[in-house]
């Protein structure tokens, strides 16, 4: 018993040997992210911005316990339903005025 030698047991998680390259995994990533897009769940917005909307981005953010993005798709969503009222609003007076 003295001739078998035991290999110490390895650490961390056993390989499944499924495991992908880094270039692999980016493609995963890609398609993963075109077929949300392709689904119209979430658009990619690569935008710069002065610094003074950026720092007042955060602090909304902050005081609404919000992400930025989340911030942002509030605000939009906001004002383009306040852009929807007042122009129903406005249809409103015109079709009055013509009568």
């Amino acid at each position: 018993m003295a001739d078998i030698e035991q290999t110490p047991k390895k650490r961390g998680r056993p390989p499944t040997g499924q495991a992908l390259t880094n270039a692999e995994r980016q493609s995963v990533y890609r398609r993963k992210q075109s077929e949300g897009i392709e689904r119209d769940y979430q658009k990619n917005l690569n935008i710069w911005i002065n610094s003074n909307s950026y720092h007042a981005l955060n602090a909304l953010a902050k005081a609404n316990g919000l992400s930025r993005q989340k911030m942002l798709e509030k605000l939009i969503d906001s004002a383009f339903e306040s852009l929807a009222q007042h122009t129903k609003e406005r249809l409103g007076m015109s079709q009055k005025n013509h009568l």
